[in-house]
């Protein structure tokens, strides 16, 4: 699938820290939720898009100091976001350093594609938003430690039509949930002018208590263990061009199910497993409705394929990543 016309032009490149004295020097050590995420890609995107019916001098007039200001609010309370990740070699354990002036790459441009084009929810090839996704500034070696940034910000103007957000963020420094809470406080800042008390009223302020995580079964040093056995400073980035690679044929689609689909689909499999003697009844959530449609969905692609059929033994993995500090001893 060809790529439309995805022509960007960077207006600013700016950089973005808490207020100037807000946040002492801190480092936190990584638990051993975040450190599997030493061992895998763990760079992820995001791309959000809003209705914005204006010019582009009209954006960097009025929205845009506002969002810079809310980030820099946000940033406050999520001082994380703005440090570093460390990898000093072993022993020494890897962690995230805030140090005062800290920031996150802030880039604003402006595009001539379509907007409606993109964000709909039709096939797309799946590098279309790669020039809207901010690039993360290189990793720097310092002494043989590695210093990697934790987050990146681009927002795109599409004049008239729309602005599109878009995030790249280190997995090991947030995980999805921790990341969600960052974007609906800068939301709310946005909109509120930055009221922090309506922010702590609404949302809660983070916790960065990394003590409350207890890791009973040494899970912690079989990781590093691991990590410090690749040895290597490049691999990563090595490997992430080479996946990049292979992708730059596929495409990608989404497809909305209505509250009104998921009720009708659990109705469906739940009639089915009734019908099933060999079964056990279970509680059919959401969740688990809209994983069996996708796996069934991709089970049935994947048979037409003539070289799969040559092996009908072969099964298709799938794997879903959970939140487990909610099953802690005391639930984060």
């Amino acid at each position: 699938m060809a790529l439309p016309n995805m022509e960007v032009k960077v207006i600013e490149q700016a950089k973005v820290s808490p207020p100037p004295g807000s946040v002492p020097k801190t480092s936190l050590p990584l638990t051993f939720f975040d450190m599997p995420w030493l061992l895998n890609c763990n760079h992820m995107q995001r791309v959000y898009f809003y209705e914005f019916p204006h010019p582009t001098n009209h954006f960097l007039e009025t929205l845009l100091p506002s969002l810079k200001n809310s980030l820099s609010l946000t940033l406050q309370h999520f001082f994380p976001l703005a440090g570093n990740l460390v990898c000093p070699p072993p022993p020494a354990k890897p962690n995230i350093l805030f140090t005062d002036g800290d920031s996150v790459s802030l880039t604003v441009a402006q595009s001539t594609a379509d907007f409606h084009f993109l964000s709909a929810n039709h096939l797309l090839p799946v590098r279309a938003f790669d020039p809207f996704v901010p690039k993360f500034s290189p990793t720097r070696l310092e002494d043989g430690t590695r210093v990697e940034p934790l987050l990146a910000v681009q927002v795109t103007v599409f004049p008239n039509f729309g602005i599109c957000i878009a995030v790249q963020r280190n997995h090991a420094g947030s995980d999805g949930r921790a990341f969600h809470h960052f974007m609906k406080s800068w939301a709310l800042l946005s909109k509120t002018g930055g009221d922090l008390a309506r922010l702590d009223r609404e949302l809660r302020l983070p916790s960065h208590d990394r003590a409350a995580i207890k890791d009973q079964y040494g899970l912690e040093l079989e990781i590093l263990n691991e990590w410090w056995s690749l040895g290597s400073t490049s691999k990563d980035e090595d490997e992430r061009r080479v996946r990049d690679g292979r992708t730059i044929h596929n495409i990608r689609s989404t497809f909305p199910l209505s509250q009104v689909q998921m009720e009708r689909l659990k109705q469906w499999v739940a009639k089915q497993l009734a019908n099933d003697k060999s079964s056990s009844s279970f509680h059919m959530s959401s969740f688990i409705s809209t994983c069996a449609l996708i796996w069934v969905c991709l089970a049935k692609s994947v048979e037409r394929n003539s070289a799969f059929n040559t092996d009908r033994k072969r099964g298709i993995p799938r794997s879903t990543p959970i939140k487990m500090t909610s099953l802690t001893t005391s639930p984060l």
